[in-house]
């Protein structure tokens, strides 16, 4: 067995193969050599001391703690934060009670389910050491404000409550988060402003399979064929061919295959981009509410991919006008870029229109980057009156056009760009 007989050596060299060896009794000599352990190579000592501990810690079995309870998360709760989850929130929600306590998970899903209606300017999103818990209860007292906006129904829930991660009172709101999102979506692939029905859904649902060679059909979201998990597997297949491998699909017919084609049918809904929060579970008892969130967030993704990004396109529109607003400030253009009067318009080339209109027409008198002196300020007076009537912001339009003018008659190489 092990002894002490390291101990007796006073050579640190031989001492540290005696050591090794008495390790190599206990089937732990390894990462080091005697040189390594007579240098002190950090790293290597400690994976061989960690590897000593793994293998024998030497510590009493603990025992069990009488009256501690397990805390389980419940399926209702494990819907909600699969949802709020999937809808990309950040930092990523593991307990529901803890995570929204700072109301920031709340805010993010209030943008998502209508976008706008947070004032971000209002948000603590870092908070002081000394001021921390009560600016998360502002957090929380502006989220329940915004519920209220949403029409939710928040009756005896104040900002406290979410703060102090009141069980009930939290999930009366998630629950009511999680129904404006799956409305906003109905009503978005209605077009209407009304929220599509369940026919509309099941008909879509028949067509796509139809379409896709795909045996399986639809009657309702309480169709017992639903259990096994194959109509929603079909479903995206047909979506997204190729992206269900048939060979990981059970025949089902029992709890434990529909359940694996369940958890197959959700995570590659997930895969494909479907916002997808309900359980597999959902599927197998056939839910109906959760079964139908399951087809309107398929159907969602095939008509609308980018069905959050609704709102962008004025954003990205703007962001991308700047391009010839910049080359213009070199060109002694920037009065006129200033003055465009349409911040909303689709399309950028017709900002860039209102921006060369006032400036064409002075610039091209001779061809040479010079105007005519005997109809310099009759022309200035003309097209000033024309500007005011034809534009929408009048005198602005008016004022850059000139600036613009005076700019391009002092450069001739702006002439010459904008004459052609």
């Amino acid at each position: 067995g092990v002894n002490l007989e390291a101990l007796r050596e006073t050579n640190a060299l031989n001492r540290a193969e005696v050591m090794l060896q008495q390790a190599a009794k206990l089937n732990c000599r390894s990462f080091v050599t005697p040189q390594d352990v007579v240098n002190g190579v950090y790293k290597l000592n400690l994976a061989f001391v960690a590897n000593l501990f793994n293998n024998h810690p030497g510590l009493d079995q603990p025992e069990e703690i009488e009256g501690l309870e397990s805390i389980e998360e419940t399926r209702e709760e494990k819907t909600y934060r699969n949802w709020m989850n999937s809808m990309g929130v950040k930092p990523h929600v593991n307990w529901l009670y803890s995570d929204l306590a700072d109301g920031l998970i709340i805010f993010q899903l209030c943008d998502i389910i209508q976008p706008g209606i947070v004032q971000w300017k209002r948000v603590h999103q870092k908070f002081t050491p000394l001021r921390k818990f009560m600016e998360k209860l502002e957090n929380c007292n502006y989220a329940v404000e915004l519920g209220k906006q949403l029409k939710f129904s928040l009756v005896g829930i104040a900002g406290q409550d979410l703060s102090d991660g009141n069980a009930t009172l939290t999930l009366a709101l998630i629950w009511q988060l999680m129904r404006a999102y799956t409305l906003s979506i109905l009503s978005r692939l209605a077009n209407t402003g009304n929220p599509i029905i369940e026919k509309e859904i099941v008909q879509w649902v028949n067509s796509k399979l139809q379409s896709a060679g795909k045996r399986t059909s639809l009657k309702n979201f309480q169709d017992s064929a639903i259990a096994d998990g194959k109509i929603v597997i079909d479903l995206i297949d047909a979506i997204k061919p190729g992206s269900i491998n048939y060979e990981n699909v059970r025949e089902g017919g029992n709890p434990e295959e529909n359940l694996e084609n369940a958890k197959y049918a959700v995570s590659m809904a997930r895969k494909i981009g479907a916002r997808v929060y309900a359980l597999p579970e959902d599927i197998t008892e056939v839910k109906a509410k959760m079964i139908m969130t399951v087809f309107a967030c398929l159907m969602a993704m095939d008509y609308v991919p980018n069905m959050d990004s609704a709102a962008k396109p004025v954003a990205s529109v703007q962001s991308s006008t700047p391009s010839p607003v910049a080359s213009a400030n070199s060109n002694g253009l920037a009065a006129a870029a200033a003055a465009s009067p349409e911040p909303k318009q689709q399309e950028p080339k017709e900002v860039v229109q209102i921006v060369e209109a006032p400036v064409a027409a002075p610039v091209i008198t001779n061809g040479n980057g010079t105007l005519e002196e005997s109809h310099d300020s009759e022309w200035n007076d003309q097209e000033t009156t024309n500007t005011t009537t034809t534009t929408t912001t009048g005198e602005t339009i008016s004022e850059a056009a000139t600036a613009a003018t005076t700019a391009a008659a002092s450069s001739e190489a702006v002439v010459d760009e904008f004459a052609d």
